[in-house]
């Protein structure tokens, strides 16, 4: 990214933390070259978006909507269309995909290509029930998490059974499980000598043997064509995508090996990434999925400090990608809730209750990680416990991840907001009421800026999020700065 727009953007965003950091939780901080036109389109690309399609009109990808009027979709390698129809027929909700364009605004841009890989495509070995809202499927050596933001195609959870052929895409975790975001069946079974397909970290290469493996799954490249990398390259640990055939239920043979770069390119003005951090060395190296990212003084960690950032949080990622490295502008949190108090309740049935954030209550599951604990078991009334997820109900939270940490009386709520009556609003069934304690000054408003109370209930519309913090009184709670997202 050229320095002056870096400059320019990490500005703008440092203006927007820096009220909440004054007044609010303590819980922010701060720590190319443009690519050619693509095909028929005309679109210089400049920037590159890797997440999961939330919608169509035209895609909505890591909460930026490109308008594909024009776009190629590439779907498995292959050109199969342009423009909005083939997008919509195409693609699904879902899908992971790789949008190459540029931005127009900070939600708004203009796609040139929108590509379609998925992370597996072969026969079922085991289905196992994990709980009641996670189940795990082995899907050709790969072990694959789906539950309720899973979007399945042609078959739902209860149908699918060993022997069916899935194709399935989602985001990988520092332990190879696929976190699948889609599920789409394409066969009872696998026809003899069927082409299967599969992308992932290669593992115990033995260039003696012609062999490597993908988690359980051993692939001979022997007789494979094998692109996408220079001499000087070392293989191992790095992102493949491989075509093949089965020759039994633990071995692929490879037609094609094809090195594959996350984010399609070495340098770009602008690129955006959601994933899990699978490697952490600091908070100023990192990794989210295959991607590695570096951060500085300019970095703005938008309500996200140090001890968010280990292994296995998602993350979204904005910056500049130079030499295969991202020097991120932006950290935020993938997941829309943010919770933080102490433990009201001993956990039961999967379950949390926080003091001062009744009537919410937490699911936890086997999906969900854990941090500073092993698990549930070691959390107490008392514990004091950051959560992060995603809302299912009006109270209801299921925690993607739970983190356990000294206390002192800390309150954190961010969610969506249900309704509104000022002073008051409320937020997963909670009512916060900013008559009394919150002073001029700590209202902030979507642009980062502080607002009055007045300006910032007008603004303020069901559905928005908004973060707000303050501390224990007892059973209460003593708000003193909120923001609206």
């Amino acid at each position: 990214m050229a320095a002056a727009n870096r400059s320019t953007r990490v500005h703008g965003l440092l203006f927007a933390v820096v009220p909440f950091l004054l007044f609010g939780c303590g819980d922010s901080g701060s720590g190319g070259t443009a690519g050619g036109g693509i095909g028929g389109s005309g679109i210089t690309v400049s920037a590159v978006s890797v997440g999961s399609v939330a919608s169509f009109g035209s895609i909505i990808v890591n909460d930026v909507e490109f308008d594909t009027t024009n776009a190629e979709v590439v779907v498995e390698g292959e050109v199969r269309g342009t423009g909005d129809a083939a997008v919509t027929i195409l693609l699904s909700q879902g899908m992971v995909v790789r949008v190459e364009g540029r931005l127009d605004g900070e939600r708004t841009g203009t796609a040139a290509r929108v590509v379609f890989n998925d992370n597996v495509e072969g026969p079922v070995e085991r289905v196992t029930t994990l709980d009641a809202l996670v189940t795990e499927l082995v899907v050709m050596g790969q072990t694959v998490r789906v539950d309720f933001r899973t979007v399945f195609q042609n078959a739902t959870l209860g149908a699918i059974g060993v022997g069916n052929v899935l194709e399935v895409s989602g985001l990988v975790d520092e332990a190879g499980t696929i976190f699948a975001s889609y599920v789409n069946k394409k066969s009872d079974s696998l026809t003899p000598r069927a082409p299967v397909e599969l992308k992932g970290i290669v593992q115990n290469l033995n260039t003696i043997t012609g062999r490597f493996t993908i988690n359980s799954l051993t692939i001979d490249y022997t007789t494979a064509t094998v692109s996408g990398f220079s001499g000087a390259d070392p293989l191992q640990g790095r992102l493949a995508e491989i075509k093949g055939r089965l020759i039994d239920p633990d071995t692929l043979v490879a037609t094609s090996v094809v090195f594959e770069n996350e984010l399609g390119r070495d340098d770009i003005d602008t690129a955006e990434i959601e994933g899990f951090v699978t490697q952490f060395t600091s908070i100023s190296r990192f990794a989210v999925g295959t991607v590695v990212i570096a951060t500085d003084g300019a970095t703005v960690f938008n309500d996200v400090v140090a001890e968010d950032l280990g292994v296995g949080t998602r993350l979204k990622i904005r910056g500049s990608l130079n030499s295969r490295i991202v020097l991120a502008d932006e950290v935020a949190l993938a997941d829309k809730v943010k919770l933080e108090s102490d433990v009201g309740l001993d956990p039961q049935g999967g379950n949390l209750s926080l003091v001062g954030l009744s009537p919410v209550v937490v699911q936890t599951n086997a999906s969900t990680k854990f941090t500073g604990v092993d698990d549930l078991s070691q959390i107490y009334v008392g514990s004091h416990v950051k959560i992060f997820g995603r809302a299912t109900g009006s109270n209801e939270v299921i925690a993607t991840k739970v983190l356990e940490k000294p206390g002192g009386g800390t309150v954190v709520l961010k969610g969506p907001v249900e309704s509104k009556d000022q002073p008051r609003l409320q937020v997963l069934g909670v009512t916060i009421d900013t008559s009394n304690n919150i002073p001029p000054g700590s209202f902030v408003g979507k642009d980062g800026r502080p607002v009055s109370s007045v300006d910032f209930f007008t603004s303020l519309q069901p559905g928005d999020t908004v973060n707000a913090c303050g501390t224990l009184a007892g059973q209460d709670v003593i708000w003193n700065a909120i923001e609206s997202e």
